[in-house]
């Protein structure tokens, strides 16, 4: 093997692919390989320890932590100077490298490993989620990872120097086509093949660009939650020096357009004043200075123009405000501009769809203002600055908006992450729940389903609990079973919309929320 380097690595080349690509096919038959997977325990630097989720390879020459773990962990890394070669030939300089203690949450093993340490190993795994109801897995049977068939990040990769000090030699054979259970250190893990039958959408895997890898760290290594369960994120600049121009006075011009038309406009200005008092009510805006057009603007900051948008098929806000991180400052960039978007973690709607109708219970709801219950940490806040005032004789004041606001780019991508980070972190308490989780959302809303009334009931409670604890209200909720809906409040329940033959509703195009709700009444 030739060598660039002290050494040269081999590696699975999914880790180093940037192209993005994403297909759903119909199958009848499908397979998949899968790997062996385990959750394992590192100890940090403070000495405690972490739950890590690992794969034994044992044609890696070399084992590899995540630069979003040993961050998380807190490890002191090291210089090093490795190319790491994948499938084709394919190359990368591996530049850091930390050790950490290993251990087993089911045996007394413990053991020092040398990781290189790397942004990303590979992709989710497995590839796709299946179904383990038929594996007859044996209740003696100490699982070293227990959700082996549900797709999830990868911290550590494991090579074949420390896989045979941790893999032991007994198998276990589940049956025809399901995979073979091997015992380890850390319990017993599955690989081979797993052939799933079924007339039903297949999700290929999304493989993430540089930039989507690059949010996803940013989110792992910086959210964290408050005393209350609500989860605090930041913003996920491009660089760490943002290059902004000066952008209050375009959002001063704009305002006072705003302004002139509102006042022509009383019920529109009412609907206006309304909104902002409700975002100051809840915390969501905090006033922090007086705007003066003559005073000097702090370089770090970016205000964002705002309007209106008039929804009058909405069956709860008629009236939301849009914030525009797209206005460009005086250098010609905006925040837009400086942000990452971040990687699409839910599944097409379409996709979404076709697994719900799968179901002869079926159930759909909305997460009440979902992008504002997650805060956003108080040194990004100058980054979203507004400017508003509720009558034309009073000075106009500065304001940042404390939470994920929807307009800027990465909004998307912090809201959709933090549910999925909701369900990582709360499976232990609402199993159910997470499981599902993270594939019956498309975007703010649920779609749920079971074979069952008393399954969907099961689910129901489970989700608005685990919810709650990161202070996401369910409401809008609607079923082809009235049943299922027994309990809850009237408020939280959706109201019907109807299209008259006269008046303003009769040529309306429908809304998502009441296409969701008819189709689950269909059903």
């Amino acid at each position: 093997m030739e060598a660039n380097g002290p050494e040269r690595l081999q590696l699975p080349n999914e880790s180093f692919t940037t192209q993005k690509s994403k297909r759903v096919q119909l199958m009848s038959v499908t397979n998949q390989a899968l790997l062996h997977t385990a959750v394992v325990y590192i100890r940090g630097s403070n000495g405690e320890l972490q739950k890590c989720r690992a794969v034994l390879d044992s044609c890696a020459m070399s084992t590899f932590m995540t630069t979003a773990c040993a961050r998380r962990l807190r490890l002191k890394t090291f210089s090093s100077n490795v190319s790491v070669i994948g499938f084709g030939g394919t190359g990368k300089k591996i530049l850091e490298a930390t050790v950490a203690q290993v251990k087993s949450k089911s045996s007394y093993f413990s053991s020092f490993a040398e990781f290189l340490v790397t942004p990303n190993i590979t992709s989710k795994l497995p590839l796709q989620m299946f179904d383990i109801a038929n594996c007859n897995i044996p209740e003696w049977i100490d699982s070293a990872d227990p959700q082996f068939n549900q797709p999830a990040k990868i911290d550590i990769l494991f090579g074949i120097l420390e896989w045979d000090k941790m893999v032991l030699s007994k198998t276990y054979k589940v049956g025809d086509g399901l995979p073979t259970l091997r015992q380890t250190v850390f319990g017993w893990v599955a690989g081979g093949q797993v052939s799933q039958r079924g007339n039903y959408p297949v999700f290929s895997e999304q493989v993430w660009s540089s930039e989507e890898l690059a949010a996803e760290d940013h989110f792992v290594s910086t959210h964290r939650r408050d005393k209350h369960g609500r989860y605090i994120v930041s913003l996920p600049f491009k660089n760490p020096d943002v290059e902004l121009g000066d952008s209050s006075h375009i959002a001063h011009r704009r305002f006072l357009r705003l302004e002139a038309r509102l006042v022509k406009d009383q019920q529109l200005y009412n609907d206006y004043k309304e909104f902002m008092q409700e975002y100051m009510d809840m915390g969501h805006m905090k006033r922090v200075g007086t705007y003066n057009p003559a005073d000097p603007v702090p370089e770090a900051c970016y205000f964002m123009p705002h309007h209106a948008v008039v929804r009058p098929e909405s069956s709860t806000t008629k009236v939301r405000i849009v914030f525009d991180a797209s206005a460009k400052t005086s250098n010609g960039q905006s925040l837009n501009d400086q942000l990452m978007v971040g990687p699409t973690l839910q599944p097409r709607l379409i996709d979404t769809l076709l697994s719900f109708r799968t179901y002869k219970v079926a159930v759909t709801c909305d997460v009440s203002k979902m992008f504002r219950q997650i805060i956003v940490r108080e040194d990004d806040r100058q980054y979203q600055q507004i400017l508003w005032r509720s009558a034309i004789n009073e000075e106009i004041g500065i304001y940042q908006l404390t939470t994920v606001t929807y307009g800027t780019a990465c909004a998307p991508f912090l809201a959709t992450r933090t549910l999925f980070q909701i369900c990582e972190d709360e499976s232990e308490n609402f199993p159910l729940a997470a499981k599902f989780g993270k594939g019956w959302f498309y975007v703010d809303d649920a779609l749920l389903g079971a074979e069952t009334e008393q399954e969907v009931l099961e689910l129901r409670e489970q989700l608005i609990g685990m919810l709650g604890k990161a202070g996401f209200d369910l409401h809008k909720w609607c079923s082809n079973r009235v049943n299922v809906l027994a309990g809850l409040p009237t408020v939280k329940l959706e109201q019907k919309v109807l299209f008259s033959e006269e008046g303003r509703t009769k040529n309306q195009t429908r809304p998502r929320r009441f296409l969701l709700c008819s189709i689950a009444e269909s059903l």
